[in-house]
């Protein structure tokens, strides 16, 4: 249970996913290379990520910015790679190097390739290697498509060209979760100790492998239909735990322990948020579902269509009309409430121009002739995928509605970075449904990180009384 899967599991038959994760990872330097040339200096999150990796570069430990709000996962990884770095570099120079680690290799340009050497094709294996565990039928090539469609998802893909936490914090989510597939539990929660490092909130993910494996002992995947989810049905569940909660316990130990450890830090820190806690004070804010799902709709707008997800639903309204037309009308009301009761606007959100969010809100989310549509894009798609996705057990449904929920509701920001977890896991679940939705899925994503990065590089612009060029980003 403590051990990692051997090299030779590593080995065999993923010879074509060896050579596209070095693909990736040249595609990736290139394009991190590209962004420093133009934007060399730390840019936005990136000023208090850099100076802070560079005081661990140096040896101080004690300071930590009281403006950042996330753990040192990010800076201690960095570190790691630094002295690395160095041991290669004198291996190659025969110990002649002298070179101030703050200055070179603690850089701005250093620090992004972090994410171009290690964490984004080490992402993509990882996603390759659930996709194999969670897929059985499924061919290399499929699966390998489907990993970078994952890390190449526009939100993802642009932190590569900066140094930012994104990138380790999903690389650690999906870990935890392969391990336990792979039946390491002990490795999979202390792949959770370190996922939480890098953000807080992975402690909901964690708690949802947890939630995952708790299904996997229970032997829960029976054939149930798409509305096997029943008050009787969890309560049966709960029944069967309560009768084997020490063999449950035992089995899941690892993971009380990083909630245990998770708890002790909220207590000594007197909250989940590190430093400074104004900007990111708990709301309700349960329009973020609605933002999650429509975003959903559209990320996976081609699999719906070409996975015969409409024809299911259609097949139940046919099958059990009065369920259907109550579950569609349910889903309709309460995103109409969330959107139009439970929605915030961050002053972030109004005041930046440089993240796309803020036309995003401005031209749409904030419009009142278009807030029908954007809920009825939520609605249709937290059903169709539901329906994409008949294979997976209600419960583990139900489950990953609650850690999606927890994550994204109580942040009053509007952020397409928290979806990315989400979305994630999702690609992950969602079966093949044939090269024509790949291949067209893959398109959109190269056109809209195409235009990410032509808008960041090419169309900088001023702010009056600031120095130095801003740039547009997600």
């Amino acid at each position: 249970d403590w051990t990692l899967p051997t090299m030779e599991w590593l080995r065999e038959g993923n010879t074509g996913a060896h050579a596209t994760m070095a693909i990736v990872a040249v595609g990736v330097q290139s394009i991190a290379s590209w962004v420093s040339s133009v934007q060399p200096s730390p840019y936005m999150d990136e000023v208090f990520h850099v100076p802070q990796t560079q005081q661990y570069c140096n040896g101080s430990f004690a300071s930590y910015d009281p403006m950042i709000t996330t753990p040192p996962g990010a800076y201690i990884h960095a570190l790691l790679f630094v002295k690395l770095s160095q041991y290669l570099m004198k291996l190659v120079h025969g110990g002649t190097q002298h070179i101030s680690e703050s200055e070179a290799y603690c850089s701005s340009r250093q620090l992004r390739m972090i994410n171009a050497l290690v964490f984004t094709p080490a992402t993509f294996f990882v996603a390759y290697h659930l996709r194999r565990q969670l897929h059985e039928k499924e061919l290399a090539a499929q699966s390998i498509a489907q990993a970078l469609l994952l890390v190449g998802f526009p939100v993802l893909f642009f932190f590569n060209a900066l140094f930012y936490t994104d990138l380790g914090a999903v690389f650690y989510v999906l870990l935890v979760y392969l391990l336990w597939l792979l039946k390491r539990s002990w490795c999979s929660a202390l792949a959770g100790v370190v996922a939480v490092l890098f953000r807080q909130t992975n402690i909901v993910w964690v708690a949802w492998v947890a939630g995952n494996a708790l299904v996997d002992l229970l032997g829960l995947d029976l054939a149930v239909d798409e509305w096997g989810l029943s008050f009787q049905m969890i309560s049966s569940v709960v029944q069967t735990a309560m009768q084997s909660k020490k063999k449950l316990a035992k089995k899941l130990l690892g993971y009380i322990g990083v909630a245990v450890l998770f708890g002790v830090f909220v207590v000594w820190n007197g909250s989940i948020v590190l430093g400074d806690k104004t900007a990111h004070e708990s709301v309700v804010h349960g329009a973020q579902m609605v933002y999650f799902f429509a975003t959903c709709g559209v990320v996976f707008s081609a699999t719906i269509l070409f996975g015969g997800a409409l024809l299911r639903f259609m097949q139940s309204v046919q099958k059990a009309p009065l369920r259907a037309i109550t579950t569609l009308s349910v889903v309709l009301l309460l995103s109409g409430f969330m959107l139009y009761k439970s929605a915030h606007a961050h002053p972030y959100l109004l005041a930046d121009n440089r993240h796309f969010t803020f036309y995003i809100w401005r031209k749409v989310l904030d419009k009142e002739l278009l807030k029908p549509f954007v809920i009825l894009a939520a609605a249709s798609s937290a059903i169709l995928l539901s329906h994409a996705t008949t294979g997976v057990h209600p419960l583990r449904k139900l489950i990953f509605l609650g850690a999606v929920a927890i994550t994204i509701v109580p942040a009053r920001l509007i952020e397409p970075r928290y979806f990315i977890v989400p979305i994630s896991l999702l690609r992950l679940h969602l079966p093949w449904v044939g090269w024509k939705a790949t291949l067209l899925e893959g398109a959109g994503y190269l056109l809209v990180n195409g235009a990410v990065f032509y808008l960041f590089v090419s169309r900088p612009f001023v702010w009056e009384g600031q120095e130095g060029l801003q740039r547009f980003m997600w």
